[in-house]
């Protein structure tokens, strides 16, 4: 895990991109991982602490992980089965809960860290197999958050924050390049191809003209 984690700091100092943790199932391994990227320079203005509501459960620790300036992704939106069967002495929060976790972040001034998620990984939680959809979190979960008191505007600040640096990733990683393409370009014809092609269409139009047996030979 280490080794792992040295060669995502590497990277990250050498193409700027940002890190994405998945952190282990005991409270205290974001904070941990959270101290070996400091020490070995990494930024952590640019890396993102996955999976924090099945990870941290206290307010102490979130405020603690939050101080750091770590992005907090609460990327598990739609999972409401309270068990969890990678770690059965825990447990799963729910949409509620993740929602009360995020207002007390928002209370304590952290709104510019949070990023919110669903993690769909499996047929199961897709719309066609009865699930809840890419839409859950616009469609239920942020009016669900208005109703609990967060204010409209934080909203409106985190999604445009999130368009803003999904575009500067897209830009600099893989940026828009414009080029144009022949019309009618057809890459599978070889040059040898074109120059027979050429020749034939001559020699149809002389023998159309000409209406000589030869030529259509």
């Amino acid at each position: 895990e280490r080794k792992s984690l040295m060669a995502s700091i590497l990277a990250q100092k050498n193409t700027g991109a940002p890190i994405l943790i998945h952190p282990g199932r005991d409270e205290s391994a974001p904070l941990e991982i959270i101290n070996f990227i400091v020490e070995n320079g990494g930024d952590l203005s640019h890396t993102v602490m996955g999976h924090i509501e099945r990870t941290i459960y206290t307010k102490k620790m979130l405020n603690l992980v939050a101080e750091t300036g770590i992005f907090m992704n609460f990327d598990l939106f739609g999972h409401e089965s309270s068990y969890y069967p990678l770690d059965p002495s825990s447990y799963m929060p729910s949409d509620h809960q993740r929602i009360g976790s995020i207002k007390h972040l928002l209370n304590n001034g952290f709104g510019d860290q949070l990023l919110l998620g669903h993690d769909i990984c499996s047929k199961h939680r897709l719309k066609n197999y009865g699930g809840h959809g890419w839409e859950h979190i616009i469609r239920n979960i942020l009016p669900r958050m208005k109703e609990n008191g967060i204010n409209e505007n934080n909203i409106d600040e985190a999604a445009e924050m999130f368009q803003n640096v999904f575009k500067e990733v897209l830009d600099k990683h893989a940026p828009v390049k414009v080029f144009q393409v022949r019309k009618n370009y057809v890459p599978y014809l070889s040059k040898e191809t074109k120059l027979l092609m050429n020749e034939r269409d001559i020699l149809k139009s002389e023998a159309t003209k000409t209406n000589d047996p030869i030529l259509f030979e």
